[in-house]
């Protein structure tokens, strides 16, 4: 039989996907002095990290606007993260060549024979040489993006200007406080950094960025003073505070949709997809159901809800372990109680658009599931014939009766060379074992932060209380905890500083936290 071209290309591209070699997800990070003046040249790195990275055969950057990257292949190395995952490091040199804050390269790479672009989302400002001018130390803050819609995540970026040298740092203990119309996404990230000024001079620079969100219309201002401190060898510790210009981001007004007061919606975009891991199951059996959503802000999605279908019990999984960034999975079990065909219906979700300002809906797609013949039941099975019993053999008292011998000693015996051959033995497995050894010998358990925490609030440590507090919270917590544990974390930082004392209610809110690592 012959086939016609046109009818063989649609079954040999599905051969070839399903051919094709899964291609695990890596991570892209730059490491960059920030900012820099125009015309400078600076030294930074590339990172890439996740499994399989040790594939790549091809690594390019892509250009960019106002920006000039060149990769040093000659100085590359590997590294593995706390996590254990494997990552490649490699040093590039940059030169600022404009003005403005522009976005680093993406980077091309070829892994497995199929190529591959990936973004690090990150940011770098390139500042004119009056932005450096000055002899003491100095603040700016910023919010990007400075103007969102109710919901929508923004990053306050605080960078801290000091001369080199000087010992002015900023207080290690120290988080922004923000005010009731903000909500915080994660802790804030600390960086630390060198800068030229026209004249030469070196600036020690400090950035400190922190996610958030606001759910109140209108322009939110911050722009709280920095605390900077001084260590002296044989004096006290300096303390003095940096007055910083305020910043101020533009919330959009969205009252028009029909949204109630300080309510914030899902932002887009949105995409969602489910899938049965069996479309072809008995009575009885289960089959694992997946919906996975992907999009920007994915912690402020509740769980979803799977209406009743007769014949169907469906049991949601709880989630084991963090998903990937943009992405999130919700399981289901699917058993069924009577044979026939089901449809599941499909997920709806509706998000609002960003660009639009409007509200767009995503639909996954309605799956199948074919359940058929019950197993038969335990009484039908045939059962095999039972062995005939044959008659016990009763010892004669005047039997001699032969001593047990270990079975260890028994098969030494049998050896043609006894003890030595248990001996290499032992060696192989010691040989084997080794290595494992080498690697473990500077384990050390990790400590568990939430009981750390419930010893510094116990003890009145209020700094260590709250430094760890803003590590435990974060998307592991069930939504309703961490709204609580948020406004608890406020409170703490406002007792800390002395504004108000930390009410009982908060104490016992902070101390079930106690319960995560």
């Amino acid at each position: 039989m012959v086939v016609r071209s046109s009818m063989a290309w649609p079954f040999l591209l599905l051969l070839a996907s399903l051919l094709a070699p899964r291609m695990d997800a890596l991570e892209l990070a730059y490491v960059l002095p920030d900012p820099l003046p125009v015309g400078m040249e600076a030294t930074g790195q590339l990172r890439l990290t996740g499994e399989h990275v040790d594939q790549i055969s091809d690594l390019k950057l892509l250009p960019t606007e106002g920006l000039e990257l060149r990769l040093l292949h000659h100085r590359t190395g590997r590294f593995v993260t706390a996590a254990g995952t494997a990552g490649v490091i490699m040093e590039v040199d940059v030169i600022a060549r404009l003005e403005g804050n522009w976005a680093l390269p993406q980077v091309e790479i070829q892994r497995q024979g199929q190529r591959q672009q990936l973004d690090s989302g990150q940011f770098l400002e390139v500042q004119g040489r009056q932005g450096f001018l000055g002899h003491e130390a100095s603040a700016q803050v910023r919010f990007q993006p400075d103007h969102i819609l109710p919901g929508q995540a923004t990053e306050m970026l605080l960078r801290v200007f000091a001369p080199e040298r000087s010992g002015w740092e900023v207080d290690s203990d120290w988080q922004p406080r923000l005010g009731s119309w903000a909500r915080s996404l994660g802790s804030t990230s600390r960086q630390r950094g060198y800068a030229l000024d026209a004249q030469g001079r070196l600036w020690e620079v400090t950035s400190l960025r922190m996610g958030l969100t606001s759910a109140v219309s209108g322009g939110q201002v911050y722009g709280a003073p920095v605390p900077l401190q001084r260590r002296n060898r044989q004096g006290p510790v300096q303390e003095r505070r940096l007055n910083l210009a305020p910043a101020t981001l533009l919330v959009h007004d969205i009252s028009h949709l029909g949204l109630a007061s300080g309510v914030s919606p899902i932002i887009g975009p949105l995409a969602m997809s489910a899938e049965l891991d069996r479309e072809r199951i008995r009575v009885g059996e289960g089959a694992r159901l997946r919906l996975r959503i992907r999009g920007p802000q994915l912690d402020q999605l509740p769980a979803p809800q799977i209406p009743a279908i007769p014949g169907l019990r469906i049991y949601p999984v709880p989630q084991r372990g963090g998903s990937e960034r943009g992405q999130r999975d919700w399981d289901f079990q699917v058993i069924p109680e009577t044979a026939g065909d089901y449809t599941i219906p499909a997920f709806e979700l509706s998000w609002l658009d960003p660009q639009t300002r409007s509200y767009r809906q995503s639909t996954s797609e309605a799956l199948n599931l074919e359940v058929f013949g019950a197993p038969e039941a335990p009484g039908q099975i045939a059962q095999a014939p039972a062995a005939p019993v044959l008659p016990a053999r009763t010892a004669l008292a005047d039997e001699p009766q032969a001593p047990l011998v270990p079975l260890w000693r028994e098969v030494s015996a049998r050896l043609p060379l006894g003890w030595l051959w248990w001996g290499f033995v032992l060696a192989l497995v010691c040989g084997a074992l080794l290595p494992w050894a080498w690697r473990l010998r500077h384990w050390r358990p990790q400590p568990h932060r939430g009981r750390q925490l419930a010893r510094a609030l116990a003890s009145g440590d209020l700094a260590q209380a709250n430094r760890l507090a803003d590590a435990l919270i974060g998307p592991a917590l069930p939504l309703p905890q961490r709204q609580r544990a948020l406004q608890a974390l406020r409170a703490l930082e406002a007792a800390r500083f002395g504004d108000q004392p930390l009410s009982a209610e908060e104490r016992a809110i902070l101390m079930e936290l106690q319960e995560y690592p």
